[in-house]
């Protein structure tokens, strides 16, 4: 059940994502930062019964999608290894 939550939020981050238009890093992370203060009382939850694993192992899953929707999204070009580590820190963010 839980499990299935954290991958209903996962698909709600992704089509804020899709949704961005003329993104660069700064936007991706208030959009990061939006959607989690937004939840700030499940990750609290999640923190407290020593789940918050789960949910960066299901973060982590979904960082190939992440990097599909936003590659082709920035207004400039950016080289994969720079996107892979921006991808890396907001997984870390978590």
């Amino acid at each position: 059940m839980l499990e299935r939550y954290l991958n209903q939020l996962a698909q709600e981050y992704l089509r804020r994502l899709e949704a961005g238009e003329n993104m660069d890093m700064g936007k991706v992370a208030k959009i990061f930062i939006a959607f989690w203060l937004e939840h700030i009382d499940f990750i609290r939850l999640t923190r407290k019964n020593d789940l918050d694993s789960l949910l960066l192992k299901t973060f982590n899953k979904h960082l190939p999608s992440i990097h599909r929707l936003t590659k082709d999204k920035f207004s400039y070009s950016m080289n994969e290894e720079y996107m892979e580590f921006a991808l890396a820190f907001n997984a870390g963010g978590m």
